[in-house]
């Protein structure tokens, strides 16, 4: 998946660069259709002119609305076949599109053999959940007010 995020209280004039940057990545997308795989959507998030503008690349397993909300949700779960790509998708956390990298059938292995691979797999959006979850409670009861008079040396 490759995000553009905004989040819910971001000002006006960020939230109107990212929807460019959105737009940018979405017409690149489309010009350059091979690189709408998982190899391809992390070498793009990792060039310079996309890191620079915020594009974020992720692995995640998407259910209806975890991690991402409903919106990108719905996308996802029409995706039947590896290689299927997402449209670019607008949900309140940003502009997300995301391609199908397929499905593996259930193994039986003991929690050693697969302690490495769900860390590796689930560490990442446990962190970015209690991160989110950590802000929104530190932010919760704040007003933040500016008194740029009150400062030394300004005038009036």
């Amino acid at each position: 998946m490759l995000n553009v995020y905004t989040g819910t209280r971001m000002k006006e004039a960020p939230r109107a660069r990212a929807a460019e940057t959105a737009r940018a990545l979405d017409q690149h997308l489309r010009q350059h259709p091979q690189q709408m795989t998982a190899d391809g959507f992390q070498a793009l998030a990792l060039e310079s002119a996309w890191k620079d503008r915020g594009v974020k690349f992720s692995r995640v397993w998407q259910a209806i609305d975890d991690p991402f909300p409903r919106e990108v949700g719905r996308e996802v779960q029409r995706l039947t076949a590896p290689g299927q790509s997402t449209p670019m998708i607008t949900a309140e956390t940003g502009f997300h599109v995301s391609t199908y990298i397929g499905e593996q059938p259930p193994k039986n292995v003991s929690f050693e053999e697969a302690r490495d691979q769900l860390r590796d797999q689930l560490h990442e959006r446990w962190r970015t959940g209690r991160f989110l979850e950590l802000t929104s409670e530190l932010a919760g009861g704040h007003v933040i007010e500016a008194y740029p008079d009150r400062l030394v040396g300004s005038s009036p």
